[in-house]
């Protein structure tokens, strides 16, 4: 019996996979082209068929009492997900589950290929040549000084970190199945940079930022320095299989530089913000990092000096945190 109703399951999930491997090389269903990968759905004497048009992996799994069928991605959709698992259990009978799924991270409908926005998916990166996009990760994390500031001590905090991907370009080069290889890229990222002192408050003058002691009537003071940077770094991947591990040297666009106080003063809590603090345009860090499919961590070092003036303290930031996306 047991056997009979494996048949009964395997014979359903044998012709999505013949299916699926015949449009590999198939150009045409139901009278019409297939430009790109959106599954095609049939029932006809109440049995129905699905194709798949060029997935990158079809997945066969068998259980003691249950079948399962898994596709990830289609041609012009690499996030696509089907999942299709039947099963006899004890107590409850035969059940099936059926699951499609589309992971789509950040994407700007304007900096798609034609094809892409035909289908409103995302093409995948090529096995070997050029691609692009944008809005492509994410990066969160916390900053520090890289070495010790006189009169400064770094209270660090989440999100003192932040970058995001304004538009990304490069050139790869995978084995068949995308497991092994390397890119390189170029990006255009925004971040934003806060370093926090508890010892100590910044204080702009017109020729530089200094250190000066808190007023004596603040009392649970901090000041924060914030900054940002257009920032454009080169990085080399190195994909093994699910990981891939980048490096590379990045241009820093500095702007922005302003000065947030926090403090009580009898019990009144206040803030007090000045911008227009005096940066060095121009600085350079070195980053490095290690994905697994969309989630990730990063260090980045910032060597140079960041504040202008020559009685400006050395800050040189340290920062590391998570990655969500495409880096």
């Amino acid at each position: 019996m047991l056997l009979d109703m494996k048949r009964l399951i395997y014979i359903p999930l044998l012709a999505v996979a013949m299916t699926t491997a015949a449009q590999n090389t198939a150009t045409r269903l139901i009278g019409r082209e297939i430009e790109h990968g959106n599954p095609e759905i049939v029932t006809k004497d109440s049995v129905r068929r699905i194709t798949f048009y060029k997935p990158y992996e079809v997945i066969l799994k068998e259980g003691e009492n249950s079948v399962s069928i898994t596709v990830k991605g289609l041609k012009g959709n690499q996030d696509y997900r089907y999942t299709y698992e039947t099963g006899i259990y004890p107590g409850s009978g035969t059940q099936t589950t059926e699951r499609v799924s589309d992971f789509d991270f950040f994407n700007w409908d304007i900096l798609r290929r034609p094809e892409e926005r035909r289908t409103k998916k995302p093409l995948p990166n090529p096995r070997k040549g050029f691609f692009y996009g944008g809005l492509k990760y994410l990066m969160l994390g916390w900053a520090n000084t890289a070495k010790d500031v006189t009169g400064m001590s770094v209270s660090p905090r989440f999100c003192s970190d932040l970058t995001i991907n304004v538009f990304q370009w490069g050139y790869a080069s995978y084995s068949r199945k995308k497991r092994v290889g390397w890119s390189v890229s170029a990006s255009l990222d925004w971040s934003y940079y806060s370093l926090r002192s508890t010892d100590n408050r910044f204080v702009r003058t017109n020729d530089a930022t200094l250190l000066q002691t808190f007023p004596v009537e603040w009392s649970s003071a901090s000041s924060a320095f914030r900054y940002n940077t257009f920032t454009l770094p080169v990085r080399l991947n190195l994909r093994l299989d699910e990981c891939r591990l980048y490096a590379g040297p990045a241009l820093d666009f500095n702007f922005n530089g302003r000065i947030r106080d926090k403090y009580n003063v009898a019990g009144d809590s206040k803030k007090d913000r000045t911008p227009d603090v005096r940066l060095e345009p121009f600085s350079f860090h070195v980053e490095g990092g290690l994905r697994w499919k969309v989630f990730g961590i990063y260090c980045k070092w910032n060597p140079c000096k960041v504040l202008k003036g020559g009685a400006s303290p050395d800050i040189q930031t340290i920062s590391f945190g998570f990655i969500l996306g495409d880096i």
